[in-house]
Protein backbone atom coordinates (compact mmCIF):
# COMPACT_ATOMS: atom_id res chain seq x y z
CA UNK A 1 0.00 0.00 0.00
CA UNK A 2 2.73 2.69 0.97
CA UNK A 3 4.68 1.35 -2.08
CA UNK A 4 1.52 2.40 -4.13
CA UNK A 5 1.06 5.83 -2.51
CA UNK A 6 4.56 6.99 -3.04
CA UNK A 7 3.65 5.88 -6.67
CA UNK A 8 0.59 8.29 -6.47
CA UNK A 9 2.85 11.00 -5.00
CA UNK A 10 5.30 10.96 -7.98
CA UNK A 11 2.51 11.14 -10.56
CA UNK A 12 0.80 13.94 -8.35
CA UNK A 13 4.02 15.88 -8.55
CA UNK A 14 5.04 15.81 -5.49
CA UNK A 15 8.41 16.21 -4.64
CA UNK A 16 11.39 13.66 -2.93
CA UNK A 17 10.57 14.70 0.73
CA UNK A 18 6.79 14.54 0.84
CA UNK A 19 7.55 10.39 -0.41
CA UNK A 20 10.52 10.41 2.34
CA UNK A 21 8.29 11.60 4.57
CA UNK A 22 5.78 9.39 3.76
CA UNK A 23 7.61 6.24 3.96
CA UNK A 24 10.05 7.46 7.23
CA UNK A 25 6.68 8.51 9.49
CA UNK A 26 5.10 5.71 8.91
CA UNK A 27 8.29 3.58 10.05
CA UNK A 28 8.18 5.75 13.15
CA UNK A 29 4.22 5.11 14.03
CA UNK A 30 4.42 1.37 13.43
CA UNK A 31 7.94 2.01 15.92
CA UNK A 32 9.89 0.25 12.43
CA UNK A 33 13.99 0.28 12.23
CA UNK A 34 14.09 1.13 8.46
CA UNK A 35 17.95 0.38 8.58
CA UNK A 36 17.20 -3.05 8.47
CA UNK A 37 17.08 -4.26 5.19
CA UNK A 38 13.99 -6.42 5.83
CA UNK A 39 11.45 -3.88 6.77
CA UNK A 40 9.37 -1.92 3.55
CA UNK A 41 11.79 -3.33 1.05
CA UNK A 42 9.25 -2.49 -1.76
CA UNK A 43 8.53 1.06 -0.18
CA UNK A 44 12.59 1.80 -0.17
CA UNK A 45 13.31 0.51 -3.39
CA UNK A 46 9.90 2.81 -4.70
CA UNK A 47 11.47 6.01 -3.08
CA UNK A 48 15.36 5.06 -4.24
CA UNK A 49 13.27 5.22 -7.93
CA UNK A 50 11.52 8.47 -6.61
CA UNK A 51 15.02 10.46 -5.91
CA UNK A 52 16.31 8.93 -9.55
CA UNK A 53 13.49 10.36 -10.75
CA UNK A 54 12.89 13.47 -8.83
CA UNK A 55 16.06 14.21 -7.64
CA UNK A 56 15.85 16.89 -4.77
CA UNK A 57 17.43 20.12 -5.04
CA UNK A 58 20.45 21.57 -3.12
CA UNK A 59 20.00 24.55 -1.30
CA UNK A 60 22.66 27.18 -1.66
CA UNK A 61 24.73 27.45 1.77
CA UNK A 62 24.48 30.35 3.66
CA UNK A 63 27.62 32.47 4.19
CA UNK A 64 29.70 33.34 6.99
CA UNK A 65 29.01 36.74 6.90
CA UNK A 66 24.98 36.51 8.14
CA UNK A 67 26.13 33.22 10.34
CA UNK A 68 28.20 35.73 11.73
CA UNK A 69 25.65 38.30 12.50
CA UNK A 70 23.15 35.63 13.79
CA UNK A 71 25.38 35.00 16.31
CA UNK A 72 26.36 38.45 17.57
CA UNK A 73 22.87 39.28 17.40
CA UNK A 74 22.18 36.34 19.80
CA UNK A 75 24.42 38.10 22.69
CA UNK A 76 23.66 41.71 21.86
CA UNK A 77 21.12 43.55 23.98
CA UNK A 78 18.95 41.93 26.79
CA UNK A 79 20.59 38.04 27.30
CA UNK A 80 18.49 34.66 27.10
CA UNK A 81 20.12 31.43 28.12
CA UNK A 82 18.99 29.34 25.09
CA UNK A 83 20.03 32.37 22.32
CA UNK A 84 23.29 32.27 24.39
CA UNK A 85 23.62 28.64 23.32
CA UNK A 86 21.95 28.40 20.04
CA UNK A 87 25.27 31.21 19.36
CA UNK A 88 27.73 28.62 20.72
CA UNK A 89 25.77 25.90 18.54
CA UNK A 90 26.15 28.10 15.49
CA UNK A 91 29.88 28.37 15.31
CA UNK A 92 30.44 24.72 16.55
CA UNK A 93 28.26 23.51 13.90
CA UNK A 94 29.86 25.63 11.17
CA UNK A 95 33.02 25.13 11.96
CA UNK A 96 32.83 20.90 12.72
CA UNK A 97 30.32 20.42 9.74
CA UNK A 98 27.76 18.93 12.62
CA UNK A 99 23.72 18.36 11.46
CA UNK A 100 21.81 19.97 14.01
CA UNK A 101 21.12 16.50 15.78
CA UNK A 102 25.13 16.08 16.33
CA UNK A 103 24.89 18.92 17.91
CA UNK A 104 22.13 18.40 20.24
CA UNK A 105 23.33 15.12 21.08
CA UNK A 106 26.60 15.70 22.06
CA UNK A 107 27.62 15.32 25.88
CA UNK A 108 30.27 16.67 27.83
CA UNK A 109 31.97 13.21 27.77
CA UNK A 110 31.90 13.66 24.03
CA UNK A 111 34.26 16.70 24.51
CA UNK A 112 37.77 15.80 24.93
CA UNK A 113 40.30 18.71 26.30
CA UNK A 114 43.74 19.21 25.09
CA UNK A 115 46.46 18.40 27.92
CA UNK A 116 48.66 20.30 29.25
CA UNK A 117 52.35 19.76 28.14
CA UNK A 118 51.28 17.91 24.84
CA UNK A 119 52.22 19.56 21.48
CA UNK A 120 49.72 20.15 19.25
CA UNK A 121 47.03 19.10 20.99
CA UNK A 122 43.42 20.57 20.41
CA UNK A 123 39.84 20.10 21.44
CA UNK A 124 37.98 17.62 19.82
CA UNK A 125 34.36 16.32 20.11
CA UNK A 126 33.56 12.29 19.28
CA UNK A 127 30.11 12.08 17.00
CA UNK A 128 28.15 9.07 17.47
CA UNK A 129 29.97 7.42 20.34
CA UNK A 130 29.86 3.48 20.61
CA UNK A 131 26.94 2.33 22.80
CA UNK A 132 24.15 5.41 21.67
CA UNK A 133 22.85 5.19 18.18
CA UNK A 134 25.16 5.72 14.87
CA UNK A 135 25.63 8.73 13.20
CA UNK A 136 23.12 9.04 9.41
CA UNK A 137 26.42 7.33 8.15
CA UNK A 138 25.61 4.37 10.20
CA UNK A 139 29.24 4.94 11.81
CA UNK A 140 30.17 5.14 15.16
CA UNK A 141 33.22 6.99 17.35
CA UNK A 142 33.38 9.30 14.41
CA UNK A 143 35.85 12.54 15.54
CA UNK A 144 36.59 15.79 14.49
CA UNK A 145 39.21 18.07 16.05
CA UNK A 146 37.42 21.87 16.80
CA UNK A 147 39.06 24.86 15.22
CA UNK A 148 39.07 23.94 11.38
CA UNK A 149 41.01 26.48 9.32
CA UNK A 150 42.48 28.42 11.88
CA UNK A 151 39.34 29.01 13.61
CA UNK A 152 40.69 29.23 17.21
CA UNK A 153 38.09 31.28 18.74
CA UNK A 154 35.18 28.77 17.95
CA UNK A 155 37.79 26.49 20.39
CA UNK A 156 37.66 29.32 23.20
CA UNK A 157 33.99 29.20 22.64
CA UNK A 158 33.78 25.31 23.56
CA UNK A 159 36.16 25.27 26.47
CA UNK A 160 34.07 27.82 28.44
CA UNK A 161 30.49 26.27 27.60
CA UNK A 162 32.69 23.32 28.80
CA UNK A 163 33.43 24.67 31.82
CA UNK A 164 30.14 25.40 32.65
CA UNK A 165 28.83 22.13 31.83
CA UNK A 166 27.86 19.38 34.52
CA UNK A 167 29.40 15.85 34.02
CA UNK A 168 26.98 13.37 32.01
CA UNK A 169 24.87 16.08 30.68
CA UNK A 170 24.17 17.48 27.24
CA UNK A 171 26.37 20.59 26.37
CA UNK A 172 22.84 21.89 24.79
CA UNK A 173 20.97 21.00 28.26
CA UNK A 174 17.29 21.82 27.45
CA UNK A 175 17.43 23.30 23.83
CA UNK A 176 15.55 20.77 21.28
CA UNK A 177 15.02 20.84 17.05
CA UNK A 178 11.68 22.63 17.75
CA UNK A 179 13.61 25.77 19.84
CA UNK A 180 16.46 25.80 17.44
CA UNK A 181 14.39 26.51 14.57
CA UNK A 182 11.99 29.02 16.05
CA UNK A 183 15.34 30.84 17.06
CA UNK A 184 16.77 30.73 13.46
CA UNK A 185 12.77 31.94 12.25
CA UNK A 186 12.92 34.99 14.68
CA UNK A 187 16.40 35.75 14.24
CA UNK A 188 15.75 35.86 10.40
CA UNK A 189 13.21 38.30 10.32
CA UNK A 190 14.81 40.47 12.84
CA UNK A 191 17.80 40.89 10.84
CA UNK A 192 15.95 40.42 7.52
CA UNK A 193 17.63 37.57 6.40
CA UNK A 194 14.38 36.31 5.02
CA UNK A 195 15.77 35.62 1.89
CA UNK A 196 18.86 33.40 2.63
CA UNK A 197 19.09 29.92 3.52
CA UNK A 198 19.63 30.53 7.01
CA UNK A 199 18.60 27.32 8.70
CA UNK A 200 20.39 24.99 11.07
CA UNK A 201 20.69 22.27 8.89
CA UNK A 202 22.77 25.10 6.54
CA UNK A 203 25.40 25.18 9.10
CA UNK A 204 26.44 21.36 7.88
CA UNK A 205 26.88 22.80 4.57
CA UNK A 206 28.21 26.11 5.15
CA UNK A 207 31.43 25.24 6.34
CA UNK A 208 32.53 22.94 3.77
CA UNK A 209 31.10 25.34 1.34
CA UNK A 210 33.13 28.48 3.13
CA UNK A 211 36.51 26.40 3.54
CA UNK A 212 36.77 24.54 -0.12
CA UNK A 213 36.49 28.75 -1.50
CA UNK A 214 37.98 30.59 1.24
CA UNK A 215 40.23 28.55 2.53
CA UNK A 216 41.60 26.41 -0.22
CA UNK A 217 40.50 22.81 1.62
CA UNK A 218 40.41 20.23 -0.69
CA UNK A 219 37.51 17.59 -1.16
CA UNK A 220 39.35 15.31 0.19
CA UNK A 221 39.99 16.89 3.44
CA UNK A 222 36.53 17.92 3.75
CA UNK A 223 35.27 14.28 3.47
CA UNK A 224 37.26 13.81 6.13
CA UNK A 225 36.14 16.06 8.07
CA UNK A 226 32.31 15.77 7.52
CA UNK A 227 32.69 12.27 7.71
CA UNK A 228 30.90 11.37 4.65
CA UNK A 229 31.26 8.11 3.28
CA UNK A 230 31.35 8.63 -0.39
CA UNK A 231 32.76 11.36 -2.31
CA UNK A 232 30.07 12.24 -4.79
CA UNK A 233 28.50 13.71 -1.43
CA UNK A 234 31.18 15.99 -1.28
CA UNK A 235 31.56 17.07 -4.56
CA UNK A 236 28.64 19.43 -3.76
CA UNK A 237 30.87 21.77 -2.22
CA UNK A 238 33.39 22.19 -5.17
CA UNK A 239 30.90 24.92 -6.22
CA UNK A 240 31.66 28.32 -4.85
CA UNK A 241 29.02 29.78 -7.26
CA UNK A 242 26.02 28.71 -4.85
CA UNK A 243 27.71 30.13 -1.67
CA UNK A 244 28.82 33.33 -3.67
CA UNK A 245 24.82 33.83 -4.43
CA UNK A 246 23.92 33.92 -1.26
CA UNK A 247 26.20 36.23 -0.05
CA UNK A 248 25.15 38.76 -2.94
CA UNK A 249 21.76 38.88 -1.02
CA UNK A 250 23.55 40.38 2.05
CA UNK A 251 23.45 43.90 2.12
CA UNK A 252 26.36 46.80 2.19
CA UNK A 253 24.83 47.73 5.54
CA UNK A 254 25.22 44.32 7.01
CA UNK A 255 28.57 43.65 5.39
CA UNK A 256 29.32 46.82 6.90
CA UNK A 257 28.48 45.79 10.56
CA UNK A 258 30.25 42.13 9.74
CA UNK A 259 33.73 44.35 8.67
CA UNK A 260 33.50 45.97 12.29
CA UNK A 261 33.86 42.90 14.82
CA UNK A 262 36.34 40.42 14.14
CA UNK A 263 35.75 36.86 15.08
CA UNK A 264 37.39 36.83 18.66
CA UNK A 265 35.41 39.96 19.63
CA UNK A 266 32.58 37.29 18.58
CA UNK A 267 33.79 35.06 20.63
CA UNK A 268 34.78 37.01 23.83
CA UNK A 269 30.78 38.28 23.75
CA UNK A 270 29.95 35.19 23.69
CA UNK A 271 32.12 34.01 26.67
CA UNK A 272 31.07 36.86 29.19
CA UNK A 273 27.48 36.72 27.65
CA UNK A 274 27.43 32.44 29.06
CA UNK A 275 29.04 33.48 32.15
CA UNK A 276 26.15 36.12 32.63
CA UNK A 277 23.03 33.66 32.65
Amino acid sequence: MLDKFLEALYLGGEGLAAARYALYGTAFVLELVTRSPLVLPLSKAALKGFKTLCPESTRDPPPWEAIFLLAMSLVTGKLVRVNVLVAILVLLAFDCYLRPSEALNLRKQDVTAPRSGTRNCSWSLVIAPQGGAPAKNRQFDAGVVVGGSGRDFVAIVLEALYLRTAAGSLLFEGMSLSVLESVFRSRRAALGFNDLTLVPHGLRHAGPSHDFHYNQVGLPALQARGRWLSADSVRRYAKPAMLLRQLAKVSAADLDRFNRFSNSQLSDRIVSSLKKV
